[in-house]
């Protein structure tokens, strides 16, 4: 029996799925050294002080100790302005009762006081 062109084209789909799948994603050894457990518990390097990160993205995440606050930063006018969008996270120790790296008032008042 000669196979219709639909069974054609999705064993085709089928084929380039599994190279695409099987072709990507496999993390670096200096990544692998940094590693912390994701839910699929594939090696990931985690972001250190100050780094951001897409919130939205699987695996991401700050290093032991820190934690994700948000991106906004002081403006001028004093007000709280976004360069990125809400989902982007900084690396930081908010909480500890020092204005670090990556904190401001806007995303770390507990550490950091309006000026």
């Amino acid at each position: 029996m000669i196979p219709s062109t639909a069974a054609k084209k999705f064993r085709r789909i089928a084929l380039l799925g599994a190279v695409l799948m099987t072709s990507c994603c496999t993390p670096s050894k200096q990544q692998e050294t940094q590693a912390t457990p994701s839910i699929s518990s594939k090696a990931v390097a985690c972001r250190s002080e100050g780094q951001s990160f897409e919130g939205k993205s699987l695996g991401e995440a700050c290093c032991a100790g820190l934690t994700p606050v948000d991106s906004t930063y002081p403006s001028p006018q004093g007000t709280c302005m976004r360069s990125a969008p809400p989902s982007v996270m900084v690396c930081a120790r908010c909480g500890d009762g020092v204005c670090g790296t990556g904190e401001n008032w806007c995303n770390c008042p507990a550490d950091c006081k309006k000026n």
